[in-house]
């Protein structure tokens, strides 16, 4: 999850320093929470969205290079193609990266 907020009341009354209402699970997971500092939180968070877009497609341009290496052992390129099939969703991603 991603929160893209534009600093103002919302910030302010959602939580004050040293405190922070956008807590982690058990294994340490939580929202990527940020905010910009004027109005405009939209755009923001569209950025932050687009970076990780590109980011993502990186790692899988740079998976396939590795499977079409001739050293890149059968598991490895069975569990790289795992992982790209299921790459769009968020639980068959983290299984597949298990």
């Amino acid at each position: 999850m991603i929160i893209a907020n534009a600093t103002g009341c919302s910030s302010i009354y959602g939580f004050s320093f040293p405190y922070n209402g956008y807590a982690t699970d058990k294994k340490g997971h939580g929202p990527a929470w940020a905010n910009s500092l004027f109005e405009d939180g939209a755009e923001f968070g569209f950025g932050m969205v687009v970076a990780i877009t590109q980011r993502r497609d990186k790692i899988k341009e740079v998976a396939k290079l590795v499977c079409e290496k001739e050293q890149c052992p059968e598991e490895l390129k069975k569990s790289i193609n795992n992982w790209l099939e299921h790459a769009h969703e968020i639980e068959g991603s983290e299984i597949a990266a298990n």
